[in-house]
């Protein structure tokens, strides 16, 4: 498998560090929002390959990258997380689209990511309890904001301070759609690798 990885990526942390680094932006309900590179190739195409094409191999490299880029260009931010115990939750999937895949790539990357960053992870403080299409296939806005509605449901009572963790952030709605489960008490970040 590493071989056709090599193929497939030549020389990847040359590739990454061609990749365009984004902001924190402002997303309603949120205390800010950041997505660490643009959703562009090589970091859309290596997502797509983990998401759709099953190759988790890459997935350290990627993760070793973003922990590196969000330690370099966002220290404070990380600080305030690390200080204030923000818990790092990822997008979680609906059992049927998780069993078909035979794994949650926002889990995966997301694990790691809080381990390289030393938060603490849980994956298991919400579930999707309603099945819908997947955001990618929908080319319409205003669709894909009404598609995850009402999905995600708390298991039980959060910590106060939350980051919300998805692969991919583009339209927000996945991401909005997952914190209207919380209480308005919470402090929620989001933190995606691209968007």
């Amino acid at each position: 498998m590493s071989l056709l990885l090599d193929l497939l990526y030549p020389q990847p942390n040359y590739i990454l560090s061609q990749s365009k680094v984004k902001s924190v932006s402002v997303l309603a309900g949120f205390d800010g929002v950041l997505s660490l590179f643009s959703y562009h190739p090589p970091i859309k195409d290596i997502i797509s390959d983990i998401k759709y094409n099953f190759v988790t191999d890459f997935i350290p490299q990627l993760i070793d990258y973003s922990a590196v880029t969000l330690k370099n260009l966002y220290p404070n931010l990380l600080s305030y997380w690390q200080e204030n115990n923000f818990i790092l939750v990822p997008v979680p999937l609906h059992n049927f689209r998780q069993n078909w895949r035979g794994f949650n790539q926002s889990v995966l990357l997301g694990s790691l990511l809080a381990s390289r960053l030393h938060l603490d992870f849980n994956s298991s403080l919400v579930s999707k309890t309603r099945y819908t299409p997947s955001q990618a296939s929908l080319s319409d806005k205003q669709i894909r904001h009404t598609n995850t509605s009402h999905s995600f449901v708390l298991n039980y009572s959060p910590p106060p301070n939350i980051i919300l963790f998805d692969d991919v952030i583009t339209t927000g709605s996945t991401i909005k759609s997952l914190a209207s489960a919380f209480p308005p008490t919470t402090s929620l970040w989001a933190l995606s690798i691209a968007g």
